[in-house]
């Protein structure tokens, strides 16, 4: 159970094994927020944050995930007579709007081989990309194309001033995704894969952590739920 504060009202949600998301929790409390607060109404929340430790939460985690049994959060409804911050307007965006199934994607690469750091000043970095979106947000973003191979060549970080580290980033729907690398010389168009010694230097970051499609969830359910018979027999 979580213990969600809303303005001067507390209430403890019960949240089973916590397979929801995050906003559920903010949605929850609000709806028994709107039927006890006067005026009565419909209350929508534009951010929940932890009572302690990490405050920003990102709305469609798995409950499971990120909050434990006893944890304490607090929810910010929606008031039209004041302006949302920035950090407001983010997570309602990420948890009902525009952000709803959206992945963001932050590959860095520092070359950490002899070869490719002496000539870092002299190589074009490039990534395959192979994706595909999960079926249950194909009608969502279907007024929109993606691509499922396609490549991108990465940028030198000039923004830290280490122009001999690579950086890309790249927001796609939810699905499932992988990369290959691969570098060509200033003298020479091929293009040779980085391999495993310079791959140490990939830092791949994708917010939200954890993303699985509703398929590979029902099985991971089903799993679960075998194990816990064989537990109880």
């Amino acid at each position: 159970k979580i213990e969600a504060t809303i303005k001067d009202k507390t209430y403890l949600i019960d949240c089973g094994a916590g397979k929801q998301r995050v906003y559920w929790i903010a949605s929850t409390a609000c709806s028994l927020f709107g039927q006890d607060h006067y005026p009565t109404g419909i209350y929508i929340p534009i951010y929940l944050s932890k009572i302690g430790g990490d405050r920003y939460i990102y709305p469609q985690m798995p409950i499971e995930k990120v909050l434990k049994d006893g944890d304490k959060v607090a929810i910010t409804v929606k008031d039209c007579s004041v302006t949302p911050t920035t950090g407001e307007k983010r997570w309602y965006d990420q948890a009902f709007g525009k952000e709803m199934h959206i992945m963001k994607i932050e590959i860095e690469f520092d070359p950490k081989t002899e070869l490719l750091q002496k000539a870092s000043n002299d190589i074009n970095v490039y990534i395959e990309v192979n994706y595909q979106m999960f079926p249950e947000h194909a009608e969502e973003f279907s007024d929109r194309h993606y691509e499922e191979e396609f490549e991108v060549q990465m940028k030198r970080d000039i923004l830290t001033g280490d122009v001999n580290t690579f950086v890309y980033n790249l927001e796609l729907p939810y699905g499932d995704i992988d990369f290959k690398y691969f570098y060509t010389m200033k003298d020479d168009e091929e293009k040779k894969e980085i391999l495993a010694d310079d791959k140490s230097g990939v830092i791949v970051s994708i917010t939200p952590e954890y993303i699985i499609s509703e398929e590979e969830q029902r099985i991971k359910d089903e799993e679960e739920e075998k194990e816990n018979k064989r537990r109880d027999d």
